[in-house]
């Protein structure tokens, strides 16, 4: 056993064990191996919290106790081999990697870190390595030196593929780079910058297309642009682009590297390959930094920061931003709004407002599109534009999305007596709520109680649409077995509105209000405008004219032949309760669809 020991090559000051015990978390009783009572509470909690295995090692005595979190039934000569790898645990790591784990060990020895934490290739059963996330604790005895260590195994962000391992560096080491760096900030001759890489839109690929394809243009982007970045083969950048979480690149760069010629470099290697792949969604290189200075106390701020300043983009046509305190005064903004809402959520502080929606020939109110408000305890009445972002950029649009559903159909069954017959309430639904598997059954519900003489209408927009396309196809069958209505809404904003209207059944679709309200000043609105209401009607959808104002307004609507309207001419949005009591004692059911009369130009209502 000392021969095999001192065999293999070890980094400097490397203590292996002198002792090995195996414990067992189930059926410890078929003779090999103690029971897990025999373990200590701290690797009992280790094991709890990990898939994998845990381990106390005695600095004083050697001696390492080895937790398995699973059932085993080792045949005695498997458990010493077994015995025997562990006594010689370091023989199994990756020789590329056992200079840098001994790196990062000693320093948590040493006390310049609080926990260790450390990424390696492990040999698993003799056969290949794979990347393994080792965690650990320490107590120390009463005179500051190591004594009990607590550690735990589990499987870690494995890099794309095999071969990417040559051209990636790990996590860890990306985090003992940063921080050999930040400790030699006053020798440094050249200032640096920490630039991470994020790839937007590749969640969206992933939901549509599967992991497996995810992966790969990760891996194939990760690959060209290490290769791209070798080529420079400047003596004064460190090129080493390192792998920072499952979909995120990092890379130290001098602070007079020029970030955009980087952006510019990843913007052609990424449309290479979309090039190639033909998936017809885009995944746009998005790009956040931050300089490396004294206010940084270890690697993990520095990475934070990046995050802060790549969180959100792309915005607009940006997608290069450096970090700024503003950023994190921004970010603690958003925090308590997140917890704010989930309060609001639970304490019933939201709220439907409706508008109407009338019939442009006479004005009669024929239904209603309901909106989220927030009635803030402190704040008052909150509008959307100041939730409603916090809420997509979390799962808790999900929830908000469901309470919207059964409210309003809360409303149309309270109010249904005074409704005129025919009567249809709007709620939208977010891109977010069709991969939200509840709210299936909670529609499903609802539609089984509504009177039949009013109806709900869900309203969705290209922009939800696009990226789950396989998703809205499913949701849009089951919907319409369910005896839902359903619009596209802000029809004419996207680019690919006439596809959507071609690939999904759509009952109606509200034509985008930023078109309509330039009706008074831009004779190209106009002529699209028209050519919208007509293209609806042709295809026996119902529409809608968002945003009108002015009486000009109403007037070209109702010469294009458009059929119903919505916008602050006829009402703002108001509380349910006041929208309801304002309705007429009786009220004209609105007509059923039918073929258009003859059209008035565009060019002749200007």
């Amino acid at each position: 056993m000392l021969a095999s020991r001192t065999a293999v090559p070890l980094p400097p000051e490397i203590d292996l064990p002198a002792k090995v015990d195996i414990f067992y978390a189930r059926n410890p009783s078929h003779g090999c191996g103690l029971t897990p009572s025999a373990a200590h509470p701290a690797l009992l909690e280790l094991v709890a919290a990990e898939n994998g295995a845990a381990w106390h090692y005695d600095h004083t005595t050697r001696h390492l106790q080895f937790f398995l979190n699973q059932t085993l039934h080792f045949q005695p000569q498997v458990e010493a081999e077994l015995r025997q790898k562990l006594h010689n645990w370091l023989a199994l790591v990756h020789p590329q990697d056992r200079s840098l784990l001994a790196q990062q060990y000693h320093a948590f020895l040493a006390g310049r870190h609080l926990h260790f934490q450390a990424e390696c290739r492990l040999m698993r059963g003799g056969r290949q390595y794979e990347w393994t996330r080792i965690r650990a604790s320490l107590e120390r005895d009463a005179q500051g030196r190591p004594r009990h260590l607590y550690g735990a195994l589990a499987p870690a962000v494995e890099l794309p593929s095999p071969d990417l391992s040559a051209l990636l560096s790990s996590p860890s080491a990306l985090q003992t780079h940063l921080e050999h760096l930040l400790r030699t900030l006053p020798t440094q001759q050249k200032s640096r910058r920490f630039v991470l890489i994020r790839l937007a839109g590749l969640t969206d690929l992933r939901a549509l297309h599967g992991d497996a394809l995810g992966g790969a243009v990760f891996a194939d982007f990760a690959r060209c642009l290490a290769l791209r970045l070798e080529a420079f083969r400047h003596p004064d950048l460190d090129t080493r682009l390192f792998l920072v979480r499952e979909n995120r690149l990092g890379l130290v760069l001098p602070l007079e590297f020029p970030v955009p010629q980087l952006l510019e470099l990843c913007d052609q290697e990424m449309a290479a390959l979309m090039g190639e792949c033909h998936l017809g969604l885009p995944v746009q290189p998005v790009l956040g930094a931050t300089r490396l200075d004294s206010r940084h106390r270890d690697a993990e701020g520095v990475i934070r920061e990046a995050k802060l300043a790549v969180q959100g983009l792309p915005e607009g046509a940006e997608r290069y931003r450096e970090f700024s305190p503003g950023l994190l005064s921004r970010r603690h903004a958003q925090l308590r709004l997140k917890h704010e809402l989930k309060r609001a959520l639970t304490e019933g502080e939201f709220e439907l407002f409706l508008q109407p929606v009338v019939r442009l020939k006479d004005r009669h109110i024929v239904g209603a599109e309901a909106l989220i408000r927030w009635r803030h305890p402190v704040r008052g009445l909150v509008p959307p534009g100041e939730f409603i972002p916090a809420c997509e950029e979390t799962d808790l649009i999900q929830p908000i999305g469901r309470w919207v559903v059964t409210e309003a159909a809360r409303l149309l069954h309270t109010s249904a007596a005074r409704l005129p017959a025919g009567f249809f309430l709007s709620i939208n639904v977010s891109g977010r709520q069709l991969l939200d598997e509840a709210l299936l059954p909670v529609l499903a519900e609802v539609a089984a109680l509504l009177p039949e003489s009013v109806a709900l209408r869900l309203e969705l927009t290209e922009t939800a649409l696009f990226p789950n396309m396989e998703k809205a196809r499913q949701f849009f069958d089951t919907i319409h077995q369910l005896g839902y209505e359903l619009a596209m809404d802000d029809f004419g904003s996207g680019y690919a509105s006439i596809n959507m209207l071609e690939a999904l059944p759509f009952d109606s679709l509200k034509i985008d209000q930023r078109l309509v309200q330039n009706l008074d000043q831009s004779r190209k609105s106009a002529l699209l405008v028209a050519a919208m209401v007509h293209l609806g009607q042709d295809l026996g959808l119902r529409v809608v004219v968002e945003g009108i104002e002015t009486e000009y307004q109403h007037a070209q609507a109702c010469a294009m032949g458009a059929e119903l309207g919505q916008g602050y001419l006829f009402g703002r949005p108001v509380e349910a309760g006041v929208f309801f009591k304002g309705l007429p004692a009786t009220a004209e059911p609105p007509p059923a669809p039918h073929p258009p009369e003859p059209r008035t130009t565009a060019l002749q209502t200007l």
